[in-house]
């Protein structure tokens, strides 16, 4: 996967380095950091020619580290020359001038035109006879994906030797599946703004509770915050 040209980065080519300076439909318009020279060249030739230099750590990781490797309470990386992969993980105590995985995530969007990662969250999905084939629950359980909800709210796995048990929970009151589904522009307004007690319904209707505490500023922000989450900004 190559870097894709864009202006004011640095590419080495020939023993030398270039910056480029202007991106015109299909050609690259460049400059010598060493010498007077100028040239011009279609992206394709120039990817083929050139090869990116990273400027700071940042873009080196973002070049060189191509799946995050930390484990999740390593929240974030530096660069390392001695590690097999040339990064290191950390938490955000250790002294070192590290990057979020956002960070990292984010300048291999600009450089590769990856596109950003989906955010999840975790649901349980209430299935009982009404939705669900009692038959498709075997799968279900090998895969670890059958839970119990408890009185307290929360949530417990059914190991695979429980099928009795799940089974009959099925038929008297239902259970829970685990599944991942995007996070939507109301999971975010609402984790952001529904302390002060604004809240927005899955239809994106807006409402506000009893008391509720939002004031004028932070309304506004809201109200930017959706356009910039949304297919239409200036709605």
């Amino acid at each position: 996967m190559k870097v894709i040209p864009k202006v004011g980065q640095v590419w080495s080519v020939g023993g030398g380095e270039v910056e480029i300076t202007s991106v015109d439909g299909d050609d690259v318009y460049f400059k010598s950091l060493s010498t007077a020279f100028k040239g011009k060249q279609s992206i394709a030739k120039f990817k083929k020619d050139c090869t990116f230099e990273p400027q700071t750590d940042l873009e080196w990781l973002a070049v060189n580290v191509d799946e995050w490797n930390g484990s999740c309470r390593f929240k974030l990386i530096c660069r390392c020359e001695g590690s097999s992969d040339g990064a290191n993980y950390h938490d955000e105590t250790y002294d070192c001038n590290g990057y979020t995985r956002q960070q990292w995530q984010d300048k291999r969007n600009e450089l590769f035109g990856e596109k950003p990662v989906t955010k999840m969250k975790v649901e349980y999905k209430h299935l009982t006879q009404a939705n669900t084939d009692i038959w498709d629950l075997k799968l279900m359980l090998e895969n670890q994906e059958l839970f119990s909800r408890r009185s307290d709210q929360t949530y417990s796995l059914y190991s695979s030797n429980a099928a009795p048990y799940m089974v009959r929970h099925f038929v008297e009151y239902g259970v829970y599946r685990k599944v991942e589904t995007p996070v939507t522009w109301q999971d975010e307004v609402n984790s952001k703004y529904g302390k002060y007690g604004a809240v927005v319904d899955s239809c994106g209707t807006f409402s506000m509770k009893k008391n509720c505490e939002i004031i004028d500023s932070n309304l506004i922000s809201m109200c930017h915050l959706v356009a910039s989450l949304t297919d239409n900004p200036n709605e």
